[in-house]
């Protein structure tokens, strides 16, 4: 068992503390290669600890994703009412507590769910700014079965290419929570120094 590193741990705060006293839509953003699925992990552990009728979906857009992601909370938590919604796996599970599942699978189907407390989306740059698209109609529709639904961005990536920040008061997700950087994981030896590669 592996202990949170401190940025994870700060993440993990600073997303329950948004959480608790803000009404909008908090984002994490975590650079590539620093943990971004075992903090989602330990986020999710947390909340059901804390709330054990706890219910949560996390989304992805790549079932390579919804593997990995699931994976990550299996080994932290074991198989127990943990479940994957994914057609491109071969799997439909509708009822575990935690479902990990893939938007191409799931999007015109959130009437075949129970109601979610937290919406969790990877790579949440994905999410469009503007208009319909998979992820605000599967997240309109689950607000349907519960208000008060709560959506959460993970992603190293801020910022969509044409539509810029993709935290926005009139967005799905409304601002980051917590931003961990890139050159201070490299700093404190999180990550590797960025070598440039000398072209011919």
């Amino acid at each position: 068992m592996i202990d949170p590193r401190p940025y994870q741990t700060e993440a993990i705060d600073a997303l329950d503390l948004h959480l608790a006293h803000k009404p909008t839509n908090p984002c994490v953003i975590i650079p590539t290669g620093g943990g971004k699925s075992i903090t989602m992990a330990w986020a999710i552990q947390k909340w059901k600890i804390e709330y054990p009728p706890f219910r949560c979906m996390v989304l992805a857009h790549r079932k390579e994703l919804v593997s990995q992601n699931a994976q990550e909370l299996h080994d932290l938590m074991g198989k127990w009412n943990v479940g994957v919604y994914a057609a491109s796996l071969k799997q439909r599970d509708t009822e575990s507590d935690i479902i990990f599942a893939a938007i191409d699978s799931v999007w015109d189907r959130w009437g075949e769910f129970p109601a979610f407390d937290v919406l969790i989306v990877d790579e949440a740059q994905h999410i469009p700014a503007k208009g319909e698209g998979k992820y605000r109609r599967f997240i309109a529709g689950c607000k349907m079965l519960n208000p008060n639904l709560r959506v959460v961005g993970f992603t190293a990536t801020p910022f969509r290419l044409g539509c810029g920040p993709i935290c926005h008061k009139t967005h799905i997700l409304n601002e980051i929570c917590y931003e961990a950087y890139v050159c201070d994981l490299i700093r404190d030896g999180y990550l590797c120094k960025l070598r440039s590669k000398v072209g011919d």
